[in-house]
């Protein structure tokens, strides 16, 4: 999604021209922008330029996912999108749009902690077992027929969506230092960020390798209920090895 449109000839100079603002001001960031940004002409058969109304429109809706679902079937338009939707997690399309709507509003820190909260909250169940009955139906069965619970739009219950966006425990959450590489007052150089966690190493030799497994184990162990079963174990083992991007 982009908020401005610059010509490809007028890239090289918008870029000179940031790199050389005395300030990281959003709104001296923004006005600079516009400075090189032009009006779009959209084609006449753009999706945009017929159906703009109704996206503003679905857009501010407060029940958005079901209202998008009708609308698009009534209109049959985005077909592959509507296919999509009808075959994910009723909690994880809710879920997804509150996450859209509060990134809004956050910081990169304060998105990639959100981020982290969600992964812990969701592998753990604290709403939905629908992680673990995705990669059911799509990887270990493939039988491609999860069953979701709750299974419809009406059903989930909005004020638990709010649970897995709660802060972690303190050991557990994630702790982005604030350092003035992370503020706004350094656009003009560049976003420049690095998440620090064992999990993550430039150079690893042997033994460095099996400590990482190992804290992966123990990461997987908080998360996971004792009692569950070697494939729901496997499952999330294999998904914190995805999100830490480790090869196992």
């Amino acid at each position: 999604m982009a908020t401005h449109f610059v010509p490809s000839a007028k890239l090289a100079d918008l870029e000179a021209r940031l790199v050389n603002l005395d300030s990281g001001d959003a709104e001296v960031v923004r006005s600079t922008i516009e400075e090189f940004s032009e009006k779009i002409n959209l084609n006449e058969d753009s999706i945009l330029n017929n159906k703009q109304s109704i996206i503003n429109d679905v857009s501010q809706k407060k029940v958005y996912v079901k209202y998008l679902w009708c609308s698009y079937r009534k209109l049959k338009v985005a077909k592959k999108e509507m296919s999509g939707l009808k075959r994910s997690s009723p909690t994880g399309l809710n879920i997804t749009l509150h996450s859209i709507r509060e990134g809004r509003k956050q910081t990169l820190s304060d998105c990639l902690k959100k981020e982290f909260r969600l992964t812990v909250n969701i592998l753990r169940n604290t709403i939905s077992p629908d992680v673990y009955e995705g990669i059911r139906a799509l990887t270990i069965d493939k039988d491609n027929s999860p069953k979701w619970n709750p299974a419809t739009l009406d059903e989930v219950d909005d004020e638990k969506i709010n649970l897995v966006f709660k802060p972690l425990e303190d050991d557990i959450e994630l702790h982005i230092p604030e350092t003035e590489e992370n503020s706004s007052h350094s656009v003009q150089r560049g976003l420049q960020m690095r998440v620090c966690s064992s999990l993550c190493v430039e150079e690893q030799d042997y033994m460095g390798r099996i400590k990482e497994l190992q804290e992966l184990l123990d990461q997987v162990r908080t998360i996971v209920k004792p009692d569950c079963s070697q494939d729901v174990l496997k499952a999330a083992l294999s998904v914190l090895a995805s999100v830490h991007n480790i090869e196992l």
